[in-house]
């Protein structure tokens, strides 16, 4: 949420985030085309020719001779779009992938040179590295978040990068890619960057929701959370949080699913600053959602203008429904919005959503994938502020974007026209043959 436009602000402790899903951006970089704000020149739910490569609409970088991989995260600053994610080795293994593209999706080329910048932690094939969030701290410095697994271990992974996209080993861990070990099993999901540059990232240990944070400098904040520096302490059974941002006020709200009751049920923490649960939200700082005899989950969530959360996930059995939840600020939910706070929709080929975004007029964009993939395998699908499915955006609210032969789609985020930044990967013939991550834009 850098730069001088920003949508959907959040705050912590009184401060902006850099980093998360809500995030825009300044353009006019060197080198790049002038973006003339026209988010609304293409018709919605099109790709909007002006961005990427060749009038597609796509920005395609090579992960070269990786076997999948892609982009899970996005941010954006003054310079720019910012992704992360990764890619799997011909014989195994994954690590970090990141790149720099100017606004109107061009590589930049003073970051690794125009091309995906790859940060690995030991040389075998059963080490795999995921990076699930992505930000920039103050400086330009990018910071990628998420989790390195092995067989013999799981922790949390946090890489920096200085502005030309080499590590920053000086000052940022002990090597400027730190693993740090919270004495369990760690995998992380999602993360951000804050406005004084902290570190907040989600996922699980042990089986149970997990939010840490660090300090700009990659170690575990002790300040946080009563002294561990991170939190698990989520009622109910088996939970984990699958994403996080931040409130006006600061507070953290991560969201994910817990085993409730024998089924899964939408489960939505909200802390205060230092890392305690919120009494003023839900049940002690916990809200816990769901019908009865329905496995439910969520995906992403995000802070409305007017205070309101909203919440994206799906529900159902092996074919899934795409569901949007909505609480008003202390955690109840929002009757005027949908059907008594929920909608839910069935997306033609059982859709799965992977993350969501909110437009300024209070639109929610949910992104996601259908089982059957390729090219009309990525589904982008709006609903109105009022939890209704757009009948103005695609047919009746859903439309299909090809990314490529094999294009899955795990990011979305809105830039500072207005207009969907869509990001994932491809495998397949076209271009040519290899691994792409790929970025897009999609007009709104």
């Amino acid at each position: 949420m850098r730069g001088p436009i920003i949508v959907g602000v959040a705050l912590l402790c009184g401060c902006a985030p850099l980093g998360g899903d809500q995030e825009t951006a300044s353009s006019g970089e060197q080198g790049a085309p002038a973006r003339s704000g026209n988010a609304c020149a293409c018709p919605p739910g099109t790709l909007d020719t002006t961005f990427g490569g060749a009038g597609t609409g796509i920005a395609r970088l090579s992960i070269k001779p990786d076997d999948g991989g892609g982009f899970l995260a996005l941010a954006q600053d003054d310079r720019g779009i910012v992704a992360a994610g990764y890619g799997f080795g011909g014989l195994g293994g994954s690590p970090f992938k990141v790149a720099r593209l100017t606004s109107s999706g061009a590589p930049d080329l003073q970051f690794g040179g125009g091309e995906v910048v790859e940060t690995q932690w030991g040389a075998s094939t059963a080490n795999y590295a995921f990076a699930r969030g992505v930000g920039v701290q103050q400086g330009g410095k990018v910071v990628a978040i998420g989790g390195f697994e092995s067989p013999a271990k799981s922790d949390v992974a946090l890489a920096r990068y200085d502005s030309s996209g080499a590590l920053d080993q000086a000052t940022f861990g002990d090597d400027g890619k730190p693993l740090i070990d919270l004495g369990g099993v760690e995998i992380i999901e999602d993360g951000l960057v804050t406005a004084e540059d902290a570190i907040v990232a989600v996922g699980a240990r042990d089986g149970r929701m997990l939010v840490a944070r660090f300090t700009p400098q990659g170690r575990l904040d002790l300040s946080f959370a009563g002294g561990t520096g991170y939190f698990d302490g989520a009622p109910g059974g088996d939970s984990k949080a699958l994403a996080v941002t931040l409130d006006a006020a600061g507070r953290i709200l991560a969201a994910g699913s817990v085993r409730h009751h024998d089924q899964l049920d939408v489960l939505v923490v909200r802390l205060s600053c230092d890392g305690v649960l919120d009494p003023s939200f839900g049940t002690g700082g916990v809200v816990i959602a769901g019908a009865p005899d329905v496995d439910e989950r969520a995906v992403d969530v995000a802070v409305a203008s007017d205070g309101a959360i909203v919440v994206a996930g799906d529900s159902g059995g092996e074919t899934r429904d795409f569901q949007v939840r909505r609480f008003l600020e202390d955690g109840s939910p929002d009757l005027a919005f949908a059907q008594s706070g929920v909608v839910t929709s069935s997306i033609a080929g059982g859709a799965r959503p992977e993350r969501m975004a909110l437009l300024a007029d209070g639109q929610i964009l949910v992104a996601g994938n259908t089982p059957a993939g390729g090219a009309s395998g990525p589904v982008v699908v709006r609903y109105t502020a009022s939890g209704a499915l757009d009948a103005s955006f695609g047919a009746g609210g859903v439309v299909h974007v090809n990314l490529g032969d094999y294009g899955v789609l795990h990011a979305v985020a809105i830039d500072r026209d207005g207009g969907a930044l869509l990001a994932g990967g491809d495998e397949g013939a076209t271009p040519g043959p290899g691994t792409y991550a790929v970025v897009a834009r999609l007009c709104m």
